[in-house]
């Protein structure tokens, strides 16, 4: 497996590796074991040490929480100290996803979805630099990768998950910017756009979504409608084995690891629909979901003809009717109506 290596210098020594998120049934535990069977020295990470049952011999664990900065710092510097003080990759795997709507998420669940999927892939970086960073004289590149396992989710929005959303398009953010600024350090920087994939995640993700439900009001039956969404799409989920592969040969490539990489199922639907009008998006959630009429989103000369066409006759949830064109829900009198609809909800 010598000829993956990226690393033009030490081409002799196995590469070091420290994943994130280990925990039996979840990406990063397929993860250790593929970058394992490669040939890689690997430190597995997670919360508790029982969670990382069935990695395979030879794998090391750390145990740590990557939201506590201090515990980032030492388990970094005991798997460089361990390994001749090189680290060669650093996968971000960990995540959490708090699906609900925003109205009405607790505070406490958006922080911690921010601080695990946004602050600690940063934290690990600045830990993992002092080792990653190219050495002096080498040739071009020559340092580590840094891998963040994003989610498609960071490329587009959706409807009662933003929470996750707005944290992995700031990951995403954050991936674009470290490509420049590690570029120095010959650090590269790969960002994942994982589709559905077959991990416990997605499965306490689904049934989070489940208890999150409200029980009354306009969200009610737009949340049911996407739990329903939210279930078809994750019995399409590739398997987690398959794709930590993929990610594996990706990033252990002789030519050097892509800047993106696009993995799972939905993940190229979702690169599609990245580049999509945004009105038209919000029109596809709003029309699937029963959120908002069309002509909430769409430009003004396609509501026209939308409204010719009789498509705008229905009003938004909780309604109860209502006109399209001037009225409903559009102009000033819609205003008033959907502020006395949201009063009337509560």
């Amino acid at each position: 497996m010598e000829s993956k290596l990226r690393r033009c210098a030490s081409r002799t020594r196995a590469p070091v590796v420290i994943v994130t998120g280990c925990s039996a049934g979840g990406l990063g535990h397929e993860l250790a074991a593929s970058f394992h069977a490669a040939g890689a020295r690997v430190f597995a990470c997670a919360r508790r040490a029982e969670a990382m049952a069935g990695l395979p011999d030879g794998v090391s664990r750390l145990v740590f929480d990557v939201t506590d900065e201090e515990g980032c710092s030492e388990a970094v510097t005991r798997a460089a100290g361990q390994s001749g003080g090189r680290i060669d990759f650093l996968v971000n795997s960990a995540g959490i996803a708090e699906p609900g709507a925003l109205t009405e998420a607790p505070l406490a669940r958006l922080k911690a979805a921010v601080a695990t999927n946004l602050i600690a892939p940063v934290c690990l970086v600045q830990c993992a630099l002092p080792y990653m960073a190219a050495p002096s004289g080498s040739c071009r590149g020559g340092g580590g990768v840094v891998v963040n396992i994003n989610s498609i989710y960071g490329r587009v929005m959706s409807p009662f998950h933003g929470a996750y959303c707005a944290s992995k398009h700031a990951l995403r953010v954050v991936s674009d910017t470290l490509r420049l600024e590690l570029a120095p350090y010959g650090v590269a920087v790969v960002d994942v756009a994982l589709g559905f994939t077959a991990t416990a995640m997605l499965g306490k993700g689904s049934a989070c979504m489940a208890a999150g439900r409200p029980r009354a009001g306009p969200l009610a039956r737009a949340h049911a409608a996407a739990e329903r969404g939210q279930a078809a799409l994750s019995a399409l989920a590739s398997p987690a084995r398959g794709v930590a592969g993929a990610v594996v040969a990706a990033v252990m490539r002789p030519g050097g690891p892509p800047a993106e990489l696009y993995l799972g199922a939905g993940a190229w639907a979702a690169w599609a629909a990245s580049w999509a009008p945004r009105w038209a998006v919000h029109w596809g959630y709003g029309l699937a979901l029963g959120l908002l009429p069309p002509a909430t989103w769409l430009p003004a000369p396609l509501a026209r003809l939308a409204a010719a066409a009789g498509l705008l006759g229905g009003g938004g949830p909780a309604s109860g009717g209502g006109g399209g064109g001037g009225g409903g829900w559009g102009g000033a009198a819609g205003r008033t109506a959907r502020v006395a609809a949201v009063k009337g909800s509560m």
